[in-house]
């Protein structure tokens, strides 16, 4: 692998303050017929980017920046964008998630678009929005639009318990798309992805989110039915539906064991949610359970690779590094009790609950079932330990360790 952005003619830069923190997202498409992936780029405060795909095929990459059919204010603060044919042309049309007014922009042939919101009857409101989805409800000629916000920024006291109500907008009857009647999803819990899911196989998607929990109060994951022709109805406790309160950030669904019902994989600022229906749950009850840890799909975060620091000679190759994180906790004990070192060949210490960390001589370190002899005997000149502190919304840090093998 290695970069061909700037030889195939791709440049686009995604940045803003912090309204832009969120979002960066980019559309991939066929917008002219010719089975080539083409690109629309958000920009953040930068104008978002229409790339035509133009390259040969077996060629090398080469891509020709095309006009998006935005002006000078409609094609800024624009924070995602995604295909779809609204209107059953042929063509796909783009739904563009902005801070500020949304887009519905009519596509055309040779890669045209233009702003189509009053030729849809579409109000794109003022919001934040960051999250999109769309379905052809039973008996429907166009699709249901639904669109995810984050903050209210307008209310007191924002960021912080302010998160925006979400909306779902259904076509009205006739010929053209129409889109006049708009739905409030209320309450909203700053949505960062969303998506329509036929999650007990009754024919009658329903409206699946994943909320961030950085910024609302009393909050938490939510699924609404979406009924044909009736209001839509968010699930809660009494209908099996248990609360989960994640940084939920992406959302996606898959049949994982081919049993007809989708496993869904929610990624977080801790640790991703791998949720499946649970065996005993009733069809018409949402209960689910997390099987991210038994199948091996935890991914709490990145991995930091390996160490570029020499090693001293006649020393194995250890993993880079292990970080395990802690629970908010003021006593020693209980921090020691819930810190784990992985792999067990590294003897580390965890850091104290005031972000500090103290290695204490390999050569008195204790062996134990989790620290080997081999271990407690290693230099100390090749180890080091690294603490961060993780602040979440209570405003009380985390504090995690790392060992590294030097």
């Amino acid at each position: 692998m290695h970069e061909e952005a700037t030889t195939a003619g791709v440049h686009q830069v995604y940045d803003g303050p912090w309204e832009f923190f969120v979002g960066g997202g980019v559309a991939s498409f066929d917008c002219n017929g010719d089975l080539k992936p083409d690109m629309f780029m958000a920009g953040g405060r930068n104008p978002a980017k229409l790339f035509v795909n133009e390259s040969p095929v077996g060629g090398a990459l080469k891509f020709r920046e095309s006009p998006t059919g935005l002006d000078e204010r409609d094609g800024t603060k624009v924070l995602g964008a995604y295909p779809l044919d609204i209107d059953g042309d042929g063509h796909m049309d783009l739904a563009v998630l902005r801070l500020g007014e949304n887009l519905l922009l009519k596509g055309a042939p040779g890669c045209r678009f233009e702003v189509a919101n009053r030729a849809f009857g579409f109000d794109g409101g003022r919001a934040w929005t960051t999250a999109f989805a769309a379905e052809w409800e039973r008996g429907q000629r166009f699709p249901t639009l639904a669109f995810g916000n984050y903050v209210d920024r307008a209310q007191p006291g924002s960021p912080w318990g302010t998160c925006h109500d979400n909306e779902l907008f259904r076509p009205e009857a006739g010929e053209s798309p129409r889109y006049g009647e708009r739905t409030v999803l209320t309450p909203g819990f700053c949505t960062l992805s969303m998506l329509f899911t036929d999650w007990n196989r009754s024919g009658e998607p329903s409206l699946r989110m994943t909320n961030d929990r950085q910024y609302y109060r009393g909050g938490q994951e939510q699924l609404w039915a979406v009924p044909p022709g009736k209001p839509p109805r968010l699930y809660g406790k009494a209908d099996g539906w248990e609360p989960l309160t994640i940084w939920g950030m992406g959302i996606a669904q898959f049949d994982l064991d081919v049993d007809g019902a989708p496993e869904y994989a929610l990624t977080s600022m801790g640790d991703t949610k791998l949720q499946t229906l649970d065996d005993e749950a009733e069809e018409d009850r949402p209960v689910y359970r997390d099987i991210a840890f038994e199948k091996g799909a935890t991914a709490h975060r990145p991995t930091p690779g390996r160490t570029s620091i020499p090693r001293p000679a006649g020393t194995r190759n250890l993993p880079t590094s292990t970080t395990t994180a802690l629970p908010t906790s003021s006593s020693p004990r209980a921090t020691s009790r819930r810190c784990r070192t992985l792999p067990p060949s590294i003897p580390t210490t965890c850091c104290s609950a005031a972000g500090t960390a103290a290695l204490p001589k390999p050569a008195n370190r204790p062996a134990s079932r989790s620290t080997p002899r081999a271990a407690a005997r290693a230099s100390p000149t090749s180890i080091s330990t690294a603490c961060s502190i993780w602040w979440w919304s209570t405003a009380a840090s985390r504090p995690a360790c790392s060992a590294i093998a030097a």
